[in-house]
């Protein structure tokens, strides 16, 4: 199954189900905005970007998907790392995050 990623400017509300991606668009989460404005300014070549609260809303845990020719050269290891390190003080009150890259046009 692949993520299905939406331009940047777009902020969305997506999950997945076992066989496909459902997304429909509707206004993030305070904490999701403020993860997302972090991400643009750590990655400002960034084609898409999404940033989902999977915990139900409480913000412990987070799907991050970011796609970025920002992270051209790394190895997929140090793309996660490169996210981690952005969002140094939030992850910190997290309780689990998932972290999703790709560069564009691989």
């Amino acid at each position: 199954m692949r993520l299905k990623a939406f331009k940047i400017n777009q902020l969305v509300k997506y999950h997945f189900t076992k066989y496909n991606f459902v997304a429909s668009k509707s206004y993030s989460t305070v904490a999701e905005k403020d993860i997302t404005e972090i991400l643009r300014k750590n990655f400002p070549n960034a084609k898409n970007l999404v940033v989902e609260d999977i915990s139900g809303g409480c913000g412990a845990m987070y799907h991050i998907y970011v796609e970025s020719i920002d992270l051209k050269g790394l190895s997929i290891i140090k793309q996660h790392q490169a996210v981690t390190n952005a969002l140094k003080e939030q992850i910190k009150s997290f309780h689990g995050v998932r972290i999703q890259t790709k560069i564009p046009g691989d």
